[in-house]
């Protein structure tokens, strides 16, 4: 009888321990799935960013529309993305922004509204004035109390704001490009023959590298590479994204003061624009439909990449003119 209970105890610890090993085994395996899928996530991110300045406007819309399906895990790298990139990127980045700021999920709205408000205050001009005018246009949407009582909080990056360190190196015509951006640190290099890697470095201390004979098969094997091979050259190549040209500025809205609110001479609303004279209003009507007949008659052969993207550029324009005009719901 004694044996018998000898053998079961023995029986159930080794059982026991079998069970707590098979468990610390399975955990590492679950934790490096999730980093995978995080590092994953962040690449398909930025691939659809960089396919924000596509020459095609499908492309360009295509990539708007599926960063908009992937709400506020996209955040942190659009602010980066206005912060950094060309006009239509900031123009795209921060109308998402805008919309993400207008969401029901409390979370993503006030990471949204953050961003935009570390963008109104930031270093690049052009981003800031949109991101202000995207403010603005929210204050009108959604009330300004509800605008004013969100405090902008601290960027998800490691470091407040946007912050780069850039080391290049040349070895008898091979380059390495050595790229820090908020803690997250990727290098380049190209070789003579045309050979090309990528070295993520990861936040556990772990290192990814892809390897390609030449950049045109690192854009076959991974896009997110290629991607990134292509604005770190353009980084080390061009240095910071300039400044538009003046005539690309965003319009800015500027208030009038009033009288009222006790010792307050400024309300924050618009000013009283005069009602513009109807014949003005019509003549532009008529303006816009001989367009709209231009355009028809030309067809598509007659428009390269870059005036087809000055006119989406305008009509973006056009119809951010409109919406504006829309009344709001009191």
């Amino acid at each position: 009888m004694m044996s018998l209970q000898l053998a079961s105890s023995t029986f159930l610890g080794t059982l026991f321990v079998v069970l707590c090993i098979t468990s610390v085994a399975n955990a590492e395996p679950i934790t490096d799935a999730a980093e995978d899928i995080a590092v994953r996530q962040d690449q398909v991110v930025r691939t659809l960013i960089s396919q924000l300045d596509a020459n095609q406007f499908a492309q360009r819309q295509n990539a708007s529309d599926e960063l908009a399906k992937l709400g506020k895990v996209a955040v942190p790298a659009m602010e980066q993305a206005a912060q950094n990139g060309s006009g239509e990127v900031a123009s795209r980045t921060i109308d998402l922004l805008k919309s993400f700021a207008g969401s029901p999920d409390d979370e993503t709205a006030s990471m949204a509204l953050s961003a935009l408000r570390r963008l109104a205050s930031g270093g690049n001009k052009s981003a800031g004035f949109m991101a202000q005018e995207a403010i603005e246009q929210l204050k009108r949407k959604l009330g300004p109390h509800r605008i004013d009582q969100e405090q902008a909080k601290p960027a998800m990056l490691p470091q407040v704001g946007f912050q780069r360190s850039v080391r290049i190196s040349n070895n008898n015509g091979s380059r390495e490009i050595d790229v820090t951006e908020n803690g997250e640190r990727i290098v380049v290099r190209t070789a003579v023959d045309g050979s090309v890697s990528i070295t993520w470095h990861l936040p556990n201390g772990k290192e990814k590298t892809v390897e390609a004979d030449s950049a045109a098969d690192l854009k076959k094997q991974d896009q997110a590479s290629f991607a990134k091979l292509q604005q770190l050259i353009k980084i080390a190549d061009n240095g910071p994204a300039r400044m538009p040209a003046l005539e690309n500025m965003p319009r800015i809205r500027v208030r009038a003061p009033r009288m009222g609110n006790e010792l307050d001479p400024f309300t924050g609303g618009d000013a009283t624009q005069p009602k513009p004279d109807v014949t003005d209003f019509e003549d532009i009507k008529r303006r816009m439909d001989e367009m709209r007949k231009s355009v028809e008659a030309k067809g598509a052969d007659e428009f390269d990449s870059l005036k087809l993207k000055r006119l989406d550029e305008a009509l973006r324009q056009i119809e951010e003119t409109v919406k504006d005009a829309e009344p709001t719901a009191s």
